[in-house]
Parts: C-alpha cells; sequence; structure tokens
C-alpha cells in the first residue's frame, strides 16, 4: 500500500514539474524566437527538437524543401522563406474570451541538425 502512494505521489509531482512550458503565454514573435531557441540550441538534432517542441504542446512534421511565410502580424505580409528543410511546428493558444493566438514556427535545419528559428504568428477572434 505504501509503495502504491509513493508511486502515485511520484507521478503527481512528476507531471506538474513537467508541466512548466517557457513558450506558454507569449505574446510576440520575438519572444517565441527567443524561447525556443533558448530551448532548442543550434545544432540539436531533429528527433531531440521534435520531442522538446512537442513537451510545449506543438504539433511537429518535418518538412523537405518546403515554403514558410514568416508573418508577424495580420496586417504586414510578412517574409516568404523558400525551398528550405525544417521542423513545421503548430499550436493554438487562447488569447482571451473568443480569441485564439496561431504560432507557426519553423525550426530550420541544416541537414540533420537545426540552425535557425522562423516565427509566424496571428490573432483571430471577433
Amino acid at each position: 500500500m505504501f509503495r502504491a502512494l509513493l508511486l502515485i505521489s511520484f507521478v503527481l509531482l512528476s507531471g506538474c514539474a513537467s508541466a512548466r512550458q517557457v513558450t506558454r503565454k507569449l505574446e510576440t514573435p520575438a519572444a517565441m524566437t527567443l524561447n525556443v531557441t533558448q530551448i532548442v540550441a543550434n545544432g540539436t538534432s531533429v528527433d531531440d527538437a521534435i520531442a522538446v517542441m512537442q513537451s510545449e504542446g506543438f504539433e511537429c512534421t518535418v518538412e523537405r524543401q518546403s515554403k514558410f511565410d514568416e508573418r508577424r502580424h495580420w496586417s504586414e505580409p510578412g517574409e516568404i522563406h523558400e525551398n528550405i528543410d525544417f521542423i513545421r511546428c503548430r499550436r493554438v493558444d487562447s488569447a482571451g474570451f473568443l480569441m485564439s493566438r496561431y504560432w507557426n514556427v519553423a525550426i530550420v535545419l541544416n541537414g540533420d541538425t537545426t540552425s535557425e528559428v522562423l516565427v509566424s504568428h496571428f490573432i483571430d477572434g471577433p
């Protein structure tokens, strides 16, 4: 019985400790770029970068020779990066009542390791 309680306590405490995500509650693309760059350093393997971003609540896929639209604000056209290899990571966060903040992060690849972070972002709602 004691072992079961100890195991349950450990699992609950581990879950609480890992729940802290450094990319949550961010509001600007610059802040997201800085935070992702800190948790996915240049030279990180593809698998490790995906694991880190998934732990932050992103859904990630690897894109090869693809296009990424680095849009920082809904009213700006953004910069289009073409024919790049990258890990595309997407997440939607709440931005207030009936508002959503859409994040689209590209972790650019140099072969099989990371080299740069690009961020696209917009808010949607009434």
